[in-house]
């Protein structure tokens, strides 16, 4: 019985104040964890929209036909199509969509678009039709914005964050 009394352990009034200091810092972690989780969600998204116009430029490049990109801000999605009769816009029933449509996130917002109709057109040789830049926010956070900047002379496309 005396081995009982002197062998070591942890009261369970100690368990007890580890437990609560646990969950006090999981509580206090929690909202910046799903934070994070967001903003690598729209990152996400968001470099998965510059792959999409990276290719439609390469495919513009390869197929030797100017290429384009629209975004479709009813039902949120970007569609890749073959500009076929030239006129820099989407032309149902004659220019040929190749790729897409892909949907934006349901909590994705385009804020501002600088390209006339949406739309951003590549040509053969690489270069797009002018340069702008399609910029997103989010409805849980319109603080968080995700810029796509395509530039004209090269047909570069880049995202920044902010």
């Amino acid at each position: 019985m005396d081995t009982l009394k002197n062998s070591r352990g942890f009261t369970m009034l100690e368990i007890m104040i580890t437990i609560v200091i646990i969950g006090i810092l999981a509580s206090m972690a929690t909202p910046r964890f799903l934070n994070f989780i967001q903003r690598m969600k729209g990152r996400a998204e968001a470099s998965r929209d510059v792959s999409f116009l990276r290719s439609a430029r390469s495919e513009a490049v390869s197929s030797g036909t100017p290429t384009g990109v629209k975004l479709n801000n009813v039902n949120k999605s970007l569609f890749v199509f073959q500009d076929i009769d030239g006129d820099n816009i989407y032309t149902a029933g004659i220019d040929s969509i190749t790729a897409g449509p892909i949907t934006l996130s349901g909590s994705t917002i385009l804020k501002s678009c600088s390209f006339g109709n949406n739309t951003v057109i590549f040509n053969t040789n690489g270069t797009a039709n002018s340069s702008g830049s399609f910029v997103f926010t989010y409805e849980e956070d319109t603080t968080r914005v995700f810029t796509i900047s395509i530039t004209a002379a090269t047909g570069k496309v880049r995202m920044t964050t902010e």
